[in-house]
């Protein structure tokens, strides 16, 4: 274990789910927000360190938070609680995510 540091993401004390798909593939799920629960976004690193965004999950005036992450088969599955009255469910293909262009990511 190394020193707790402070990072670059953003997040409104909210939970996060980080989920190692392969050694150097990482995928963090967290509110791209130090005020509110939304945007849910999903960011990648190759080292656990450095972190870029590359989908947004859902945004709105809403509550999307509590995000979990399972691999099934090829997919990564993402669930999250909506409005705190009903769990979403998204389906992204992992090959698709390690091809997608990265979004800048805030600072």
């Amino acid at each position: 274990w190394s020193k707790v540091s402070k990072t670059k993401i953003l997040n409104p004390d909210s939970a996060i789910e980080i989920k190692s798909i392969e050694d150097n593939f990482h995928l963090l799920a967290y509110n791209k927000s130090n005020i509110k629960r939304s945007p849910l976004m999903l960011a990648y690193s190759n080292d656990g360190i450095n972190w870029n965004d590359i989908i947004l999950i859902i945004e709105g005036d809403g509550e999307y938070s509590y995000p979990s992450m399972s691999v099934y088969q090829d997919d990564v599955i993402i669930t999250f609680s909506n409005n705190r009255k009903f769990i979403s469910c998204v389906s992204l293909n992992v090959d698709e995510l390690k091809r997608k262009e990265v979004l800048p990511f805030a600072d």
